[in-house]
């Protein structure tokens, strides 16, 4: 599969408006945060049935709803391998 970077940036435009309609600044930031692992390289996410692995030089973490970084168990619902989740998922249905 190739990757369509104006495809990308299309899908997560259109997550960053529905932050924003919600009035949360915390997904926006998740959001930013995903975008910028994704198209650097940072992160890398592997779709799995029922979520997703989402990898990093920090560690990998399996985000399906919830997620095991350091973030989300400090209360941080919003982390960015959620969003980076939810991302790809976006982009692979677009």
């Amino acid at each position: 599969m190739t990757f369509n970077i104006q495809k990308f940036i299309a899908v997560a435009e259109t997550a960053k408006n529905a932050a924003l309609a919600a009035h949360s600044s915390r997904w926006l930031l998740a959001i930013d945060r995903a975008v910028e692992g994704i198209l650097s390289g940072e992160l890398v996410v592997t779709t799995l049935v029922g979520g997703a692995l989402v990898t990093s030089l920090n560690g990998s973490y399996t985000a399906n709803g919830s997620c095991g970084c350091k973030a989300f168990t400090y209360g941080h619902k919003e982390c960015r391998h959620r969003a980076a989740a939810r991302l790809w998922e976006l982009y692979e249905t677009a």
